[in-house]
């Protein structure tokens, strides 16, 4: 994960000297959310309004539909719009979506609640693609397959005109709320984090 992270970094290097003097736009594209009949439009009024920055979701769960095989499609257009209309793009890196293949092959790398329940795929509330909350990064299964669509992702995008930066851990604090979630190779790693766990949800 280490590799993929420092490509992240060094290909944004260059992405600086073309960079709005102040960046100014919108998170937009969601996946499944908006729909694709909005796209062209939608770049062009946020142009027209002045918008210089979008920020999109590269979600995992989305792209690689099944191991080392990705779909671009609809992440490819939106680039290219971006590039169209004069306006940035932040990538925001999404591995906290996983694809339902990898839930399948990992089973072991769900999180689990201080209660012991197992936390399946689910839907989020801005995007219909599911994967979330992800799968346990500190399980090496995982993180291998992680940083593999990290360093695919970087190396489609990073010469694109349209590329401003990288985005790469959306909201720190995902995957809390009650019971509190960890995974058993953290709880492995830092003993203490189940205890810590269930005293964050008062368990």
């Amino acid at each position: 994960m280490k590799n993929a992270l420092a490509l992240l970094l060094l290909s944004s290097l260059g992405c600086f000297a073309q960079a709005p003097v102040f960046p100014y736009g919108a998170v937009y594209f969601r996946k499944s959310n908006p729909p694709e009949e909005d796209w062209a439009r939608d770049h062009k009024r946020a142009a027209q309004a002045g918008m210089n920055t979008f920020r999109h979701w590269f979600m995992w769960s989305a792209i690689e539909v099944a191991p080392g095989r990705y779909d671009w499609r609809d992440y490819d257009r939106m680039m290219d719009l971006a590039a169209e209309n004069g306006i940035k793009v932040v990538i925001a890196e999404m591995v906290t979506a996983a694809p339902e293949w990898a839930f399948d092959k990992y089973p072991h790398a769900r999180y689990q609640g201080s209660d012991d329940s197992v936390v399946y795929s689910g839907i989020s509330a801005s995007s219909a693609t599911g994967g979330f909350p992800g799968l346990c990064l500190d399980n090496e299964d995982v993180r291998d397959q992680a940083e593999k669509f990290l360093i695919a992702l970087v190396e489609r995008y990073r010469n694109h005109p349209a590329i401003l930066g990288y985005d790469l851990w959306n909201e720190h604090s995902y995957g809390g709320g009650s019971p509190q979630r960890h995974c058993t190779t953290g709880r492995t790693r830092w003993p203490g984090l189940r205890s810590f766990a269930a005293h964050r949800a008062g368990c």
